[in-house]
């Protein structure tokens, strides 16, 4: 087990005599459960599971289909206990299984496939309604627009979309357009 510093930093101290005879792998299971607080692990991640992980992270980045995401920004949000077979193994699935594409050196592109289906309107719309829950807004009282569109753009939403969904909120009265400015209705206030 790791020992901890006086800044609470884990040390060495524990393996120093063991450190020399542990195998990598074994080291790096250690290492992973310390770093992910699992306290067992009977294997490592197999290719598809860490496809899985890749499109996730990618979807995090905000990348729709047909764009491209850069591998070095993947293998950051992965941290350094995979391998490059193992990442290399999990591209050659993801693109076997037509969910990336590769694109120039260092990119991969998204297909449609490895994004999934377009957000629906109404699921837009109830990403916003769900947002503005999140702030105390009563009926009558102007929409936050900046906060709201970043918190919808961290779910990886398009600012398109966005406004797409303001308006139909207001063709649905749920919110009421004036001067440019979206104020809530009391059936916007209900639907929260």
């Amino acid at each position: 087990m790791f020992l901890l510093d006086r800044q609470n930093r884990p040390t060495r101290e524990g393996f120093r005599d063991k450190a020399r005879r542990l195998p990598v792998v074994e080291y790096r299971l250690r290492s992973y459960l310390w770093l992910t607080g699992r306290d067992t692990m009977a294997e490592l991640p197999t290719p598809e599971e860490t496809g899985d992980r890749i499109i996730d992270i990618i979807k995090g980045m905000n990348v729709r289909a047909g764009e491209i995401a850069p591998i070095m920004g993947i293998r950051q949000h992965l941290g350094p206990y995979y391998r490059t077979d193992d990442l290399q193994a999990a591209f050659d699935h993801l693109e076997q299984a037509g969910k990336i594409e590769p694109a120039r050196d260092g990119f991969v592109k998204l297909t449609q496939a490895g994004y999934g289906p377009e957000p629906s309107s109404d699921e837009i719309k109830r990403a916003v309604l769900d947002v503005l829950g999140d702030y105390s807004i009563r009926a009558g009282d102007a929409l936050p627009m900046q906060p709201i569109a970043i918190a919808l753009m961290k779910q990886g939403y398009s600012g398109s979309e966005i406004g797409d969904a303001i308006e139909g909120l207001a063709t649905d009265k749920l919110v009421e357009m004036r001067n440019g400015t979206a104020f809530l209705t009391d059936d916007g206030f209900a639907a929260i």
